[in-house]
């Protein structure tokens, strides 16, 4: 705790390592665009960064970035720890002060995120960051893992529909949410699966009341979203 606060920056999050499982799964798939060589990757609310050491590791350039000092101070050493200090770089920024955004923004080819959404207020706020950093057009993919929690404010993927950002989720051959829980190889837990996409009509009551796949005991969800 910091001034009262909780911080969960030292966790090392499910949905975290599921995302980082997919990416490590899908780097190493026959079609050239999925390598993750040479893309520049924001991740938001990297907590520990699991997701952006792994990404620099398979060859990214990635900007890895939290809200509070003490855990962008973790980032940056978990960074050196890695050896990966060419790769990746730690930063604050905080959802709901624009002047830490990125800039310029038209540059990234994938922006992730696993475990931002747990509390009030979050939902629309990601929405903003999201629509900061991925301008109409851009191409730049976004990748978000989710375990759902009852609280979840599952009002941002409304705001994203509302901002033109495309939704889908990662589901196996039966519709169900798929991800690799820990102990579980990506390659078992993804290699049938793809993205599917939710109609902004039914998105917040498919992702309350989503099923899971077999293994998915964490009930995590992995999302894609695009501003065409």
């Amino acid at each position: 705790h910091i001034d009262g606060r909780a911080l969960y920056g030292h966790v090392l999050w499910y949905s975290g390592e599921a995302l980082a499982k997919y990416l490590v799964w899908r780097h190493g798939g026959l079609a050239s665009r999925d390598s993750c060589i040479g893309k520049f990757v924001l991740e938001l609310g990297a907590g520990s960064g699991v997701v952006g050491l792994t990404l620099g590791r398979l060859g990214a350039a990635v900007t890895v970035t939290d809200a509070e000092p003490q855990v962008v101070a973790l980032l940056k050493r978990n960074i050196a720890a890695n050896d990966l200090e060419a790769n990746v770089k730690a930063r604050a920024l905080s959802f709901g002060d624009a002047s830490t955004y990125l800039e310029p923004r038209a540059s990234l080819d994938l922006v992730v995120a696993a475990d931002v959404l747990y509390e009030a207020g979050q939902g629309s706020v990601l929405a903003r960051v999201l629509d900061a950093h991925v301008p109409v057009g851009s191409g730049t993919e976004v990748l978000l893992a989710y375990e759902h929690r009852p609280e979840a404010p599952l009002d941002c993927f409304a705001a994203a529909h509302e901002l033109g950002f495309t939704l889908e989720r990662l589901e196996d051959p039966q519709g169900n949410a798929a991800a690799a829980a820990r102990g579980h190889p990506g390659s078992a837990a993804y290699r049938t699966c793809c993205f599917v996409e939710l109609p902004a009509a039914r998105a917040r009551e498919a992702v309350a009341h989503a099923c899971f796949s077999p293994g998915n005991q964490r009930r995590i969800q992995i999302f894609r979203l695009c501003r065409p």
